[in-house]
């Protein structure tokens, strides 16, 4: 079963297994975990990343290519570029081809607009048996785990694997 993976980076990203052949995806929030040096800090998960890999028969990983901005600090730009290296070894390790792509690139194929909430919504129009996954409690939103749905797709669209039918969310 060609699975595509997607993934949003960073600490409230996400990643989508997209199964084209029995038109499901699985949807997991960045596994991270807390640690603390002077101060409490967040950072990725590696050894779940590779625990939720080894489950399917991927294909293809379409990543996000993002980098830090201006507003972060050092440290927290460090640890942006660390966790998008720790995901790329991973897969790099496991034998996967991987792609990046820039965010106004997929967005424009998607027509997913750079808001966040306009962004929910269209993985909701192209996912709608996902769509609850999308939304969090008391009207927030989880705009990572819907990005990492769209590169899923994306991915497959641009392998020519897209799925046939609508997609049904698998929860576990």
């Amino acid at each position: 079963m060609p699975v595509v993976v997607g993934i949003d980076p960073g600490n409230s990203g996400a990643i989508a297994f997209l199964d084209t052949d029995n038109c499901t995806v699985r949807i997991y929030d960045m596994p991270t975990f807390e640690f603390i040096t002077t101060k409490k800090r967040v950072t990725i998960d590696p050894y779940a990343i590779v625990t939720f890999m080894q489950q399917y028969d991927i294909s293809h990983v379409y990543m996000e290519e993002v980098f830090s901005s201006p507003q972060m600090g050092v440290v927290s730009s460090f640890n942006f570029g660390e966790g998008k290296g720790m995901i790329k070894g991973i897969v790099a390790a496991i034998g996967v081809p991987i792609t990046q792509v820039k965010p106004a690139r997929w967005k424009k194929d998607m027509k997913v607009p750079a808001d966040k909430r306009a962004a929910v919504m269209r993985a909701s129009q192209l996912f709608p048996g996902a769509a609850p996954a999308f939304k969090g409690p008391r009207g927030g939103i989880y705009d990572g785990r819907a990005e990492a749905a769209l590169l899923a797709l994306y991915g497959a669209l641009e392998l020519g694997c897209a799925p046939t039918t609508p997609v049904t969310l698998i929860q576990e």
